[in-house]
């Protein structure tokens, strides 16, 4: 099994098991005699769960289930419901848009522009289409242009990314703005234009790059590999005084991995989708130059 799968396994079982000991902890058994304290009941369910008794075993006789966790008990159950439905959907998430091993450690376009112990996130997906004609979806991104393919609420003004080929748009070239978002004060550069293979966009800084962002397009049978890279160097990812501050790479992941990861999930779901019904583009339209 692949580290990914283990970590998101383990992420749905230690939310179930809260779940489990939550609602276990807020039963108790009423009727006769006092009632049975609630860890006394847990202790004895797990110890039917152990011997093969199913966990929802009837009461003794002469007893009844009541719940007894009141307001408290009630929000801490359903919370713990929703946490273990949220880890199965990012554990999904994560399976589908994880890249191959051989994917995460290749060297991809603009690797070598932030040199050294960058931090780096590989994600990737299939794509139902040539690289020729999914590559007319990937120069036309940015805020203000086709959008992100993201969450447009968060990086595009709430202006729904385009779902169809602008033509006026495809024309792409290295040195090109391609905006963070609406009003930025900071934006994307264009380092590489390489259809239908590849396209990278840096983040500058005074020595280099702060970041690079890059997607790939790599034929497979029946289609393509749509592979996105994002690195950060740590020694220009801030400045203070107009000098560059270096941070620990660690602390960059811890940070950044997170929010990014569900940016990009969106973001490569959007294209795939896009991708696969070339029938959306206009008349007219055309891929990048060969």
């Amino acid at each position: 099994m692949r580290a990914d799968s283990r970590s998101a396994a383990a992420a749905v079982w230690c939310a179930c098991t809260l779940w489990a000991v939550v609602v276990w902890g807020n039963v108790v058994e009423v009727g006769r005699g006092a009632p049975e304290p609630p860890h006394e009941l847990v202790m004895r369910r797990t110890r039917e769960v152990l011997g093969g008794t199913p966990w929802l075993v009837e009461a003794p006789e002469g007893r009844e289930v009541r719940w007894s966790g009141g307001l408290l008990g009630t929000a801490y159950t359903l919370a713990g419901a929703a946490l273990a439905f949220a880890a199965l959907g990012v554990a999904r998430r994560r399976q589908r848009f994880a890249a191959l091993p051989g994917e995460r450690l290749a060297p991809r376009p603009g690797d070598a522009l932030t040199p050294g112990r960058a931090a780096q996130w590989t994600h990737a997906v299939d794509v139902e289409a040539t690289p020729e004609d999914a590559w007319p979806w990937l120069p036309q991104i940015g805020a203000g242009r086709a959008g992100w393919y993201s969450y447009d609420r968060i990086d595009n003004g709430g202006v729904p990314s385009l779902d169809r080929i602008d033509p006026g748009l495809q024309d792409l070239r290295a040195g090109d703005v391609v905006p963070a978002y609406p009003g930025a004060g900071d934006a994307f550069e264009a380092l590489e234009v390489d259809p239908p293979r590849a396209l990278v966009l840096g983040w500058p800084s005074g020595s280099g790059q702060r970041a690079t962002f890059a997607l790939a397009l790599e034929p497979r049978a029946g289609g393509a590999r749509l592979v996105a890279r994002l690195r950060i160097d740590p020694h220009a990812l801030a400045t203070r005084g107009g000098a560059e501050v270096k941070v620990p790479r660690w602390l960059v992941r811890a940070l950044v991995g997170p929010g990014h990861a569900v940016m990009q999930w969106r973001q490569l779901e959007q294209l795939e989708r896009r991708m696969r019904s070339p029938a959306q583009a206009p008349p007219g339209s055309a891929p990048g130059p060969p």
